[in-house]
């Protein structure tokens, strides 16, 4: 049997789930109904074809290929063909070949020494992991260039609260309140003013004063790492903590401006947040493109699942 393009997905985490879900609704059987302009072209791209000896190279010749598997490894040339030219287009980047060996390098590693025996063994062929090569690179970068330029859906709040957990540093007066036949009261007496002191005068035999070092909020219990996180400094919080609840006040908080740290907090969103904007990106492309599919092989729709995100539906 030949190599299905959604296997090498798994084996690649950066691709993630928008890559797996349309690898698996290109192996869901339907009929046909649209065909190829080019003759002979296995489909068009923005008017360009793919021609049938680009769909062979990647299965290892003489190898069965059924219709689910052509399909997928269709997808994976037009998922190239779109991606790669729009990263050109919309951010004059391109594939270097340095770049696309490193990336083929990293697919590789398990195999071993002999890399084309191995690829052959397993109904894979160079040509298709270099293409994925360059499509791992095409998203590598553009994870950090989307975020740099901002677009939709970007959060940088949230990147600077997960920056400030680490890089901020806090000092807190806080009570735990482990009685929890008094904690609505505490939080009533918090919601008429008390601070931490009056709260403990009301309740010394409820409640327990706490040795808090001045930490990072990331070194910090939950409950009160969300109160160093985001308490302004003077006021009193209360934070849930299983049955009972913290009481603490931020006495001080040194804290680098965004402004400041927006290198690294841009990297920080890069990370955490680049994936699900690069598939964003991806898959408006996917839905603007011009594709047409031949009828031997399927067509070119959403399927279920998708978000209206076409692919290729097999026959």
């Amino acid at each position: 049997m030949g190599h299905s393009t959604r296997d090498d997905w798994r084996h690649c985490r950066a691709w993630g789930p928008f890559v797996k879900r349309l690898a698996f609704a290109s192996v869901v059987a339907l009929s046909a109904a649209s065909g190829c302009s080019s003759d002979g072209a296995v489909a068009t791209v923005e008017g360009a074809a793919i021609a049938p000896d680009a769909l062979e190279q990647l299965h290892p010749a003489g190898s069965e290929v059924d219709a689910d598997e052509r399909a997928s490894s269709l997808l994976l040339l037009i998922l190239h063909r779109l991606l790669v030219r729009s990263a050109e287009d919309e951010f004059g980047f391109s594939v270097t070949r340095e770049a696309q060996q490193e990336a083929f390098a990293v697919r590789t590693d398990r195999f071993g020494s002999d890399v084309d025996a191995a690829l052959k063994a397993r109904g894979m062929t160079r040509a298709r992991v270099l293409l994925e090569a360059d499509l791992d690179v095409v998203r590598a970068e553009l994870e950090e260039r989307l975020v740099r330029a901002g677009v939709p859906g970007l959060d940088v709040d949230a990147a600077y609260r997960t920056f400030l957990s680490v890089n901020s540093h806090v000092c807190l007066s806080a009570l735990r309140v482990s009685d929890s036949s008094i904690v609505a009261a505490v939080e009533e007496l918090v919601d008429e003013g008390a601070d931490v002191d009056g709260v403990e005068d009301a309740y010394p035999d409820g409640v327990e004063r706490l040795e808090v070092e001045c930490a990072s909020p990331a070194q910090l219990a939950p409950g009160l790492a969300s109160v160093a996180l985001d308490g302004e400094v003077g006021d009193v919080h209360v934070a849930r903590s299983g049955p009972g609840l913290f009481v603490a006040a931020v006495d001080q908080r040194d804290a680098a401006p965004v402004d400041a740290v927006r290198d690294e907090v841009l990297q920080i969103a890069a990370e955490t947040q680049g994936p699900k904007l690069f598939n964003a990106w991806a898959a408006d492309i996917l839905r603007a493109a011009d594709v047409d599919v031949a009828d031997s092989i399927g067509r070119w729709a959403p399927a279920e699942g998708t978000n209206g995100i076409p692919t290729v539906l097999a026959n």
